[in-house]
Formats: structure tokens, sequence, C-alpha cells
């Protein structure tokens, strides 16, 4: 079977439905147990997404992704994978002297503190949904957030 996306992560998925969903053209809802791969099926179809808009932006408008979960620190550990495989991948095309002039940081943690006890966790979102911009996608936000805009 061909990827719509030509995208073979380097993981183990464990059933095809997980690669009906990656490869689905349109919105998906996954819902499952905890530790099923719902994350992770999502995630890479998020990134099967954007990549295939980056190689051909003139093709179709800029797709307008949304990671919804109920967690803070999920979203925002999702935000960070995400752009780092972004980054990853970018960086493929890149020059020795692009490679050497980036500052990657790897050591970097993220502080330990309870995300969902700060009030404006995203204050870089607009008040509608409506006034979100193609800056703000791939957007990676809670439920109560969306229900918020």
């Amino acid at each position: 079977m061909s990827s719509f996306f030509e995208f073979q992560p380097l993981i183990y998925w464990n059933s095809s439905q997980e690669w009906e969903i990656i490869e689905n053209t349109s919105s998906c809802y996954v819902i499952g147990r905890s530790g099923t791969g719902k994350t992770t099926t999502i995630l890479f179809k998020m990134l099967g997404i954007e990549r295939a808009w980056k190689q051909s932006p003139d093709m179709w408008d800029r797709p307008r992704q949304i990671f919804v979960t109920k967690s803070r620190v999920l979203s925002t550990k999702v935000e960070e994978y995400f752009s780092q495989l972004m980054l990853s991948h970018n960086a493929a095309s890149y020059s020795p002297e692009e490679l050497q002039a980036m500052e990657v940081n790897l050591g970097r943690e993220m502080e330990f503190i309870d995300l969902d006890d700060i009030d404006q966790w995203r204050p870089d979102l607009p008040r509608k949904f409506s006034e979100l911009t193609d800056e703000n996608f791939p957007l990676f936000i809670t439920y109560d957030q969306v229900c918020g805009l």
C-alpha cells in the first residue's frame, strides 16, 4: 500500500488501523483507551499533511490542523515533539554550513510546573475562533480552550 504522504516513520505500527488514520485525507477523531497509540498516530498524520503542504504550498491553502486534548501538559509536549520532528525533516535539506549555524539546545528540559494551574496558558491566541490566522496552525490546544474561543 503506498502512502498518500510518502512518509514512513521509524516506529513500529501495531495495526493497519493506525495507517488508515495516518493516510486518511479528511479530519479524524481518534478515541481509545490509554496507551493505544492515538497521540502518535494523529501526530504522524499531522506531520504528513504539513510536509505535503510545505512541498507544494501553491497547490492548496495552508492546512488548519488542530490537535485537541484534555491535558495542557500533553498538548505542550505534543507541540514540542511536532516542532522537533519538522525541524529534523527540514534539516535533511540543509547544507553543512546551515547545520553548523543552527543552535539546537538538546539538553533543554521543560520546567516542572503544572500547566493546568496557569490561567493564561496561551496568551498568543485570539479570543475568538474566527480570528485565528494561518500563523496559529498547526494548533495544539486543550478542549477547554476550544470551548473558550
